[in-house]
């Protein structure tokens, strides 16, 4: 099949949906696809990334829910060409291509949805009153797709509220490379960073204000009062917040007990959840966590998870079964809970070994969107 792929930000860029938009359209050309990525990102160019045709259009502003001051027709048009248009997001650029593709072509849809009215939920009033309009008007545009995918069963079921039909649902998980389910060397990571003797506190994301990891840090001042072997380790690249949360760190007098790693290779990042006790991943919002690959490569490693109970997190943690859901923005539960499973390391290689069995690998996730792609053709 002929496959556009539709996404806002793609490779180089770093991120859950560049990611995930990344490693299903390399399987896809594993299994014999010609794949394209539409996305923005620089001037219109195009470019050949493991065998995925990547088309980049320009915009002349950088807001993401923002019409584009500049379309590109003739290229939006090309989607004539394909057997099926799968978009990414309700984001004009997404949206955009699948209203000249159903409309002015005729061709298949599927749409991932996630973080259904996310925006309009959205905890900041000018968010709210601006993104929040153009999601409710994205929402009854999108409607008119083939097949809605959806990454779990919250955004289903919200779907379902919302009128969609629910025999054009499908389910299906974001996966992880399967080298996630390798043997890593721990102790190399260990060694890199002095950790040899330390309990490790792992976090791995962006440094951004919405992913809470102001919050990890204050949790952290309570956590050390009992325990002076814990290290948190922040694993990520800066969003402008690395010289706050030092300064946090400083005030607090836990700076030798926090370490910032950047951003670091694949192999050596899952050394650091080989090496690592616990994953907390302490977001501040729903919109924020759409699905969290990095739950996923932390179980495939069996390690133990703390998440804000916010976003799709409750969807996939069962509280006390295969992880632990706290309340968002209150690091003294967070605080607790830490404490609680490093004293308890059965507890914790149970959470760890639960989560590992709902661990799906792109290459599974692959076939069952390519079954998707079929039955959307069909349409």
């Amino acid at each position: 099949m002929k496959i556009a792929e539709v996404v806002s930000s793609f490779y180089p860029n770093i991120g859950g949906i560049e990611n995930a938009v990344h490693f299903l359209a390399r399987e896809l050309v594993e299994r014999g696809h010609d794949v394209y990525v539409i996305t923005l990102n620089g001037k219109v160019t195009g470019e050949i990334i493991d065998g995925i045709h990547v088309h980049r259009l320009k915009r002349l502003i950088h807001l993401p829910l923002m019409p584009q001051k500049e379309f590109d027709i003739a290229r939006m048009c090309r989607c004539e060409e394909f057997d099926v248009v799968h978009i990414h997001s309700i984001e004009p650029l997404c949206l955009q291509e699948m209203l000249i593709s159903k409309y002015l072509n005729g061709k298949p849809i599927v749409a991932t949805l996630f973080s259904i009215e996310g925006w309009m939920h959205h905890p900041r009033l000018p968010i709210r009153l601006t993104a929040g309009p153009y999601e409710r008007i994205a929402l009854r545009l999108v409607r008119k797709a083939d097949i809605f995918h959806v990454k779990n069963e919250g955004d289903k079921a919200m779907l379902i509220k919302l009128g969609f039909n629910a025999n054009r649902i499908l389910l299906i998980p974001d996966g992880v490379p399967k080298h996630a389910f390798d043997d890593f060397d721990g102790s190399a990571f260990r060694n890199k960073y002095g950790l040899m003797n330390k309990k490790i506190v792992l976090y791995v994301g962006r440094l951004h204000h919405a992913k809470g990891i102001h919050i990890l840090i204050e949790a952290m001042a309570e956590v050390i009062k009992h325990r002076s072997d814990v290290t948190t380790v922040l694993v990520g690249q800066d969003v402008d917040m690395k010289s706050h949360l030092v300064s946090a760190t400083k005030s607090l007098g836990i700076q030798n007990h926090v370490i910032f790693t950047g951003y670091i290779s694949e192999k050596e990042k899952f050394q650091a959840y080989s090496a690592c006790d616990i994953l907390v991943l302490p977001s501040l919002y729903d919109l924020v966590e759409a699905y969290s690959i990095v739950i996923s490569e932390a179980w495939a490693q069996r390690k133990p998870v703390i998440a804000s109970a916010i976003g799709a997190l409750p969807h996939r943690i069962k509280h006390g079964v295969n992880g632990v859901l706290v309340p968002p923005s209150n690091p003294k539960v967070l605080a607790k809970a830490i404490i609680e499973i490093l004293r308890d390391p059965q507890k914790a290689k149970t959470l760890g070994a639960n989560g590992h069995k709902n661990v799906a690998t792109w290459p599974d996730v692959a076939k069952m969107l390519e079954k998707a792609y079929f039955v959307a053709s069909k349409h």
